[in-house]
């Protein structure tokens, strides 16, 4: 019998081996967003996993933000498990997360991600990891969870602000027990380094316009100063400046584009 529960996932090319111990968790139900555009993992998946899942995918990266809000409209149950690939949680935890959930004024339950031993059952906190929570649907549905004008970065921080704000609260359940391993999952290729760099200084821009914290002395500072010194950058042979100095300049660019688009 299926529980109340569904556990949604994102998955990358290099995720697939973190994957297995979601064997343990069959009796609630999977979905799983691919975002290997070039190569669909489905039969890859299914080799893995010894339990049937919903499978979605894109024929381009969607991002995480846009992944996890399609995900969450197709997700049938009352509670919904949110994990990322290098999340590891088991049974027991997800049943104490269920237990807490139930609470009012709780928008976000999440695992004890450290080795710490608590006194108390729960704490309630305003910093949050977004990498393995629970939550009620219908609830999370009227808050609103990703905003989708971020890409890759800072739609944790974004969302983080909004609860903060709201009359609702996140709550670490002490005793259920999740491992994170934050080892790096991908290539550290060029390519990766630019999309990664760039987008994270769109979503830093997004971010203080969203909050009315930008200033156009820092827009005009990285569309004119960052040529500058990625030229300075490269006649000094130093690699690592040139390219934050880039991903400063191309996302700025984007954010611009995405000014423009916005009016």
């Amino acid at each position: 019998m299926r529980s109340d529960i569904s556990i949604i996932i994102v998955l990358y090319k290099t995720d697939l081996k973190r994957i297995k111990y979601l064997n343990n968790l069959k009796k609630h139900k999977l979905l799983v967003f691919d975002q290997d555009v070039k190569i669909k993992q489905k039969n890859k998946i299914k080799t893995i996993l010894s339990f049937d899942f919903e499978y979605l995918s894109s024929n381009k990266n969607i991002g995480l933000s846009k992944a996890m809000n399609l995900l969450i409209k197709k997700v049938k149950t009352k509670y919904c498990l949110l994990v990322e690939p290098d999340i590891e949680i088991n049974n027991k935890s997800v049943n104490l997360l269920r237990t807490y959930i139930t609470k009012k004024d709780c928008l976000f339950v999440g695992p004890n991600l450290t080795k710490k031993i608590f006194k108390k059952p729960i704490s309630y906190t305003k910093k949050f990891d977004f990498s393995c929570l629970l939550f009620d649907v219908k609830k999370i549905k009227k808050f609103k969870f990703y905003d989708e004008d971020f890409s890759f970065y800072w739609e944790d921080i974004d969302l983080l602000t909004r609860v903060n704000n709201s009359k609702y609260k996140m709550i670490t359940v002490n005793k259920a027990y999740a491992t994170h391993d934050k080892s790096k999952s991908s290539i550290n290729s060029f390519n990766v380094q630019i999309i990664k760099g760039l987008n994270f200084k769109y979503g830093e821009l997004v971010f203080d316009y969203k909050y009315k914290k930008l200033s156009k002395i820092k827009v005009i500072r990285h569309l004119y100063l960052c040529p500058l010194r990625v030229i300075l950058y490269i006649l000094l042979l130093n690699k690592k400046k040139t390219i934050i100095n880039f991903c400063y300049f191309l996302g700025t660019l984007k954010f611009l584009n995405y000014l423009f688009n916005k009016k």
